[in-house]
């Protein structure tokens, strides 16, 4: 049968309207869902992702900033510590990361810009690490820390117009210490303050050795083989304000009280030693470099009402919050 010329002009017309019309329906609920679950970042501390090593499986992976400051939180301070203390650590290790990328310290290994090792800037780890170590609680802690790194995003400390060196530590006993006292520069805003920590966890430790684990760790063949021996022949020589020892000689020999920190592994450079039996005892105060904001000061200050605008003024003077949008992303 022979169709006729007008039917075959109407069926041709249909036929390209309907297929105009899915053409149009399909790509507008692609865009639509594209909007939806790819949204392009609008802001800076959406669009920057970090270069970070890990050390353990020997890696570089690059992450936008705010999962690795959630990563940061999560390692630094107890899930459990109060919303206030928590936000201000968030802020602090924000900060710290944009003040590493400006200043980085040495090469790291791929390339990295920052490093998962805490003596090398601030611990990290990843959520496959968390879900293991929270367990069960995953949920209930990560929780915790996402509402903290969320309701501080983009925010960082500066002080005229720069990112602070936001160096942050365990416990004071106290007290913080000045920054030029032990890392050789004075930042105005690293001034020794009350850290209200001095009867939480950290806040004093006590640690014993022999005169030959002494002579091992000090590498000192010369120290006496006895405690009396010891102490007869060593001395806090100078000691700052807050309390970190400055210059101390253990034997015949003169240390600064950070070397004496690191090779014994004490808690912090705060120290005075005496006999203890046949061993030596260091009576330590603190857990940390005690520079900077104090995570178990934070916890005190937030349980007694501070926000953390008021924790983060009272450790770090004279800085205040900015977007991270104020910074000049062309020096990264």
């Amino acid at each position: 049968m022979t169709v006729p010329r007008t039917n075959q002009h109407w069926d041709r017309r249909l036929l390209h309207g309907l297929l105009l019309a899915f053409l149009v329906l399909t790509l507008g609920a692609a865009i639509s869902g594209w909007k939806t679950i790819h949204r392009l970042p609008t802001s800076p501390e959406e669009q920057m992702s970090v270069r970070l090593y890990l050390s353990e499986t020997n890696r570089l992976v690059t992450l936008p900033l705010e999962a690795y400051v959630r990563g940061v939180v999560a390692a630094e301070m107890p899930a459990d510590f109060p919303p206030a203390a928590l936000q201000a650590q968030a802020i602090a290790a924000r900060t710290y990361a944009i003040w590493r990328l400006q200043h980085p310290s040495h090469p790291l290994p791929y390339g990295a810009q920052l490093t998962d090792r805490p003596e090398e800037g601030q611990a990290y780890l990843t959520d496959e690490a968390l879900r293991k170590h929270w367990g069960n609680s995953y949920d209930q802690w990560s929780s915790r820390i996402d509402q903290a790194v969320r309701a501080t995003q983009g925010q960082i400390l500066v002080y005229e117009g720069a990112p602070a060196y936001a160096l942050y530590f365990s416990n004071g006993g106290g007290q913080t210490e000045q920054s030029d006292i032990l890392f050789g520069k004075a930042y105005p805003y690293l001034r020794s303050v009350p850290s209200y920590d001095a009867d939480q966890p950290g806040g004093h430790s006590t640690v014993d050795f022999t005169p030959q684990q002494l002579r091992q760790r000090l590498e000192d063949p010369t120290l006496p083989d006895d405690v009396r021996g010891i102490l007869a022949t060593s001395q806090v020589i100078t000691r700052s304000p807050a309390g970190t020892v400055e210059q101390v000689r253990i034997g015949g020999r003169q240390y600064t009280g950070v070397q004496v920190r690191q090779r014994l592994g004490l808690s912090s450079a705060d120290f005075t030693f005496g006999q203890a039996g046949e061993r030596l005892r260091f009576y330590v105060i603190g857990h940390g470099h005690r520079v900077g904001l104090s995570q178990w000061g934070a916890k005190v200050m937030a349980e007694k009402g501070a926000s953390c605008r008021e924790i983060l003024s009272h450790f770090y003077i004279g800085c205040t919050l900015a977007p991270l949008s104020s910074i000049t992303f062309s020096k990264f």
